[in-house]
């Protein structure tokens, strides 16, 4: 075996070695989509290529060399489409790429076709330097010609993308692009010597571009992530690349320092098979420590370091949180504890500051909540906006050597300040509503692609609860808002009736205070006075006293509560009204009721209600009985209360509506009042429905339970 035949078939074993190694990681352990199965695919094919080229060298005899050849070319054919159809994928597909491609495939198929005749291989001869090689037949030229065009429409496709991409996938885009033009630009020119040329300075050496390629793409796929291979990477394909190169330098030197001692003992084929062990090896250490490591975590470790489950478990529990300052401390909590980070902070926009304010933090370099701000035209939040991608600092890092920015030079500054290594912002319908800051792992691992895929899908876990928190509180304050409303409303309503109620006694008092003078002397007039005085002064404090009772804003007060006395509370509170309608109160309450944890203001005013919106139905009863029924009685566990009225009832249309907020069937109507009652009625686990028919009255039934 001569020094140059060695460094040929070294290249060729080497070229297959590596790409097989990088072939295999990208489908077996990269995420199973398009881009990475046509990587796959791609590197198998030079694999093929450059592991029968070397075969068909050292064959015994011409014809199995021709056969070898000709399987060979096979693989040729298909190496540049298969580029190509990467290079789409990676690049963003588009429609007329489906067209291109559809053709390229046929045409591959069409110069295939050709492989068992003369036309494309019409032999085998035999070269002094690298033994047999093929015979180039009519349409070869053609077909050389088509696999480097098809080479350069993919390494322009990536060019072009490159050129208009921006951040980490231009970084991934100019490293896949000039990896491939060297890949491109050595492994193929072993056409030279099917068409009987070579270059001195360049053969046999020009091989070895592939396994250079092969390694720049692994560092790409470990640095920036290219087709989202995770950091297990550098446990095993850069390792197994790495022996692989360092197994080729080691040949390399034997030829170049001692290939007089070992020339007669080196063998092309067991040589090659060396090399395949090797690889076996390499692809195996892997697999063998991932097992033992599974099964020893199984029976020694059961605190397995999980965080990805963990997340996606947190995610989608997050939603049922109402509570702002609860949901973002668990949030943080959750990643320092499971992702081991140094720590964590969520900022979220402020509309009453205008800024993105720190709300929870955790961790030793723990931020205040509302220390830390950022407005709209920091750097920062205005890169998040643009890019709607999470930051990696080290990623800016490698952006900054390669276009110096001082935008960037600014973020990274300000992340160094805060110790933060990633950022993540969480968008909801086109708006950044906040974004999580998180240090570096207590582990030292690197972000993997997959952290942040996990990251992003919890951002947008995280904008849904916050904005469901957000809406809850404000929701939360409208109620308030609107409950004091209506009260305010149902103090209105009131006042007519009461200022009635106060101009009775008053009435009395006055025509008694002027019968005063003329009348003193009698005994039997000054105790009469006496008596009516006191009792329409009482009356008249008492209905001032329900009235500031209403009027006055107060906070909850549970108790035990008698419903029975205060529907009779209520009742007296519209006397005049009922007494005015000529509406009949007819009572059915059961005795020892048992009593609710409630408050007595609010359970007043959900009668108050009731009670008013039944005399209002009963309006326009022109000669039918007026009758206000309310029945209590005692039901698995709850009370049960039931008003029912004569009025005119309520259609099926609009049955379903009453106790939506705003909506009212009233002139003068507000739409909260029932809106109201239903909210009261639910705070304390109860339950409200309507029964009714149009001109046989309503019904409403509360059912609130004493437990």
């Amino acid at each position: 075996m001569t020094p140059y035949f060695f460094t040929y078939s070294l290249g060729l074993y080497l070229t297959s070695l590596t790409t097989i190694i990088l072939g295999w990681f990208v489908l077996f352990m990269g995420r199973r989509d398009k881009t990475s199965i046509m990587f796959s695919v791609f590197c198998f094919c030079i694999a093929g290529w450059s592991l029968l080229q070397v075969q068909m060298s050292v064959a015994h005899e011409p014809a199995k060399a021709l056969i070898l050849g000709k399987l060979m070319n096979l693989f040729i054919i298909f190496i540049p489409c298969f580029f190509l159809h990467f290079a789409c994928y990676f690049s963003g597909i588009k429609r007329s790429d489906r067209k291109l491609l559809a053709i390229c495939y046929g045409l591959c198929v069409l110069f295939s076709l050709f492989l068992p005749s003369g036309l494309l291989i019409s032999g085998i001869r035999i070269t002094p330097k690298v033994r047999y090689m093929i015979s180039p037949g009519l349409l070869y030229l053609f077909s050389s010609f088509y696999f480097y065009t098809l080479a350069g429409m993919g390494l322009y496709r990536i060019y072009t993308s490159y050129k208009v991409s921006t951040g980490l996938k231009a970084n991934q885009l100019k490293y896949v692009f000039w990896s491939s033009l060297m890949g491109f630009s050595t492994g193929p020119s072993n056409y030279l010597y099917v068409f009987g040329g070579e270059i001195s300075w360049f053969h046999p050496y020009c091989t070895f571009g592939v396994p250079l390629y092969v390694l720049i793409m692994a560092y790409a796929m470990y640095k920036l992530r290219v087709m989202d291979i995770n950091l297990v990477f550098r446990k095993t394909v850069i390792y197994g690349l790495i022996y692989s190169l360092c197994l080729g330098l080691f040949g390399l030197i034997i030829i170049l320092l001692g290939h007089s001692m070992v020339q007669h003992v080196l063998n092309a084929k067991v040589f090659g098979l060396s090399m395949l062990a090797v690889l076996v090896i390499v692809l195996s250490v892997k697999p063998l420590d991932k097992l033992l490591t599974s099964i020893t975590d199984k029976f020694l470790f059961h605190k397995k370091y999980e965080y990805h489950k963990t997340l996606k478990a947190a995610s989608s529990g997050m939603i049922g949180i109402r509570k702002l300052d609860k949901l973002l401390k668990l949030i943080v909590n959750i990643i320092t504890k499971h992702v081991r980070v140094k720590q964590a902070g969520i900022f979220i926009f402020d509309k009453d500051a205008g800024q993105y304010v720190s709300k929870a933090s955790r961790g030793k370099g723990k931020i205040p909540k509302n220390y830390l701000k950022f407005n709209h035209r920091h750097p920062l939040i205005k890169y998040l906006i643009k890019n709607k991608e999470p930051i990696v600092c080290e990623e800016l890092k490698l952006c900054l050597k390669n276009n110096s920015s001082p935008v960037l030079s600014k973020i990274i500054s300000e992340m160094e300040r805060l110790n933060v290594s990633v950022c993540v912002p969480s968008f909801l319908k086109g708006k950044l509503i906040g974004f999580l800051l998180l240090g570096e792992k207590l582990s030292g691992d690197m972000y993997s692609q997959e952290d942040l895929s996990l990251f992003n899908t919890l951002s947008i876990q995280a904008a849904l609860a916050i904005e469901n928190a957000l809406a809850y509180e404000e929701l939360s304050q409208t109620k308030d808002k609107l409950f004091e409303a209506e009260k305010f409303a149902a103090v209105g309503r009131l006042a007519g009736g009461i200022a009635h109620e106060i101009k009775n006694p008053l009435a009395s008092i006055k025509t008694f205070t002027e019968y005063l003078n003329k009348r003193f002397e009698n005994p039997e007039f000054r105790a009469k006075f006496q008596r009516i005085v006191g009792s329409e002064v009482d009356r008249i404090n008492h209905i001032v006293e329900q009235l500031i009772f209403y009027a006055h804003p107060k906070s909850m007060d549970l108790k035990e509560t008698a419903l029975n006395k205060i529907i009779d509370e209520t009742l007296s509170l519209i006397e005049n009204d009922l007494k005015k309608e000529n509406v009949q109160v007819k009572k059915d309450f059961a005795c020892g009721l048992p009593h609710v944890l409630s408050d007595r203001k609010q359970l007043k005013q959900v009668f108050l209600n009731l009670f008013l919106n039944s005399v209002q139905a009963m309006h326009s009863n022109n000669g039918k009985p007026r009758q206000l029924k309310i029945a209590t009685y005692k039901e698995n566990g709850s009370v049960n209360i039931s008003v029912s009225d004569t009025g005119k009832g309520i259609g099926e249309e609009t049955k379903d509506k009453i106790f939506e907020p705003f909506f009212t069937t009233k002139e003068n109507g507000s739409g909260l009042g029932l809106s109201i009652v239903k909210g009261i009625i639910e705070s304390y686990k109860g339950r409200i429905s309507v029964e009714s028919e149009p001109g046989s009255g309503t019904t409403f039934h509360l059912n609130i339970p004493f437990n």
